[in-house]
């Protein structure tokens, strides 16, 4: 049964955590619907979370201060390196990202897990609590937890997001012919809300 009811321990659990973060990660997997985009965008907002989410993730599309895009080469700054968070709220399934496997990979992190699927994703083994429900549920069911969190923390991967943006940019920008990068670049820039480009191959 995936009733939010179910998990009261587990939720008590979470938002005493919550509370006591300092800070906190919302990293959100592939295979989440974007029905849910809305109710993550609204918990990083209350948290002063920032949101990492994986390359299929539709919130990739979204322009949002909370939602950094550029993760995973943020990740090889070490003023990043340097700061791990206290507490991960992992929505969804898998992310792609190995850097941020990496990065991840401490056991002091109070890990959460919430999925709507029964599958295992605990590539670290750190999953500290793991709660199969209504993704839009358990959102609305800790947002009233309060917010705890070093706005430091967020302005650190936003000034990072910031400025690997204008250095793509500047990169790309100046390029007159069509090559891989520029294609990928100017597509995903096209792209309207809420439509995706799906390319593939048949061997």
């Amino acid at each position: 049964d995936m009733d939010i009811g179910n998990f009261p321990e587990e939720l008590d659990r979470i938002k005493s955590k919550i509370r006591m973060c300092q800070q906190g990660l919302i990293i959100v997997g592939r295979s989440v619907d974007s029905r849910y985009d809305k109710k993550v965008l609204k918990l990083a907002q209350t948290f002063n979370w920032p949101i990492l989410p994986d390359v299929q993730s539709s919130l990739r599309y979204i322009d949002h201060p909370n939602i950094i895009n550029h993760f995973d080469l943020a990740l090889l700054n070490p003023s990043l390196q340097s700061q791990r968070p206290d507490m991960v709220l992992h929505i969804g399934g898998a992310f792609t990202s190995k850097r941020l496997l990496i990065y991840l990979n401490q056991q002091d992190i109070f890990y959460t897990s919430v999925k709507e699927t029964p599958e295992r994703i605990d590539p670290n083994h750190q999953c500290d609590i793991s709660v199969q429900t209504k993704i839009s549920d358990f959102c609305q069911a800790i947002e009233s937890s309060g917010n705890a969190t070093n706005h430091s923390w967020l302005d650190l991967w936003q000034q990072n997001e910031a400025e690997l943006t204008k250095q793509i940019n500047e990169q790309i920008e100046p390029i007159s012919e069509l090559n891989e990068m520029g294609i990928s670049f100017f597509l995903s820039d096209l792209i309207p809300e809420k439509h995706s480009l799906m390319l593939g191959n048949s061997m």
